[in-house]
């Protein structure tokens, strides 16, 4: 089991989660002249990340067995994602701007670390899915933090 590949999934499973706890809170605090498409912004954002949780624990649990996963050591690494977002902006669209380019560059890193891992174009694949699909949340909120 390689534990430096295993512990980089691990955070990005925790960014992903991170980002679907406060993107889910940004859409409630959706406010103003711009509250309508805020909310289904944040909304669109949070629900996409449910399916990217989900297969990234598979791949974490199909490399790493049950014993990767561990609840507290995620929640510890969420939690602090989360406490460190507060710093990364002034509105919860630069915090998300953020976020996100963070959770790209974890993506890249874990990305980095796949030569000589069993697998290898499976994870791949997967990280590749999840690298477009933040890409394209980084577009939409960097057009948001513009305005």
């Amino acid at each position: 089991m390689n534990n430096d590949l295993i512990n980089a999934l691990l955070g990005v499973w925790a960014a992903i989660r991170a980002e679907h706890q406060l993107f889910w809170t940004y859409h409630w605090r959706s406010k103003g002249a711009p509250y309508y498409g805020d909310h289904l912004l944040w909304q669109r954002l949070y629900e996409a990340r449910v399916p990217e949780i989900d297969r990234m624990a598979e791949v974490i649990m199909a490399i790493g067995g049950p014993s990767a996963v561990d609840p507290m050591r995620s929640w510890v690494a969420v939690s602090d994602i989360i406490n460190r977002s507060e710093k990364l902006g002034s509105t919860d669209a630069t915090r998300g701007v953020a976020l996100v380019a963070d959770t790209l560059n974890r993506i890249d890193a874990a990305n980095e670390m796949l030569a000589g891992a069993a697998n290898t174009l499976a994870i791949n694949n997967v990280l590749a899915g999840f690298a477009d699909k933040h890409l394209e949340a980084l577009y939409l909120l960097r057009q948001r933090a513009a305005q």
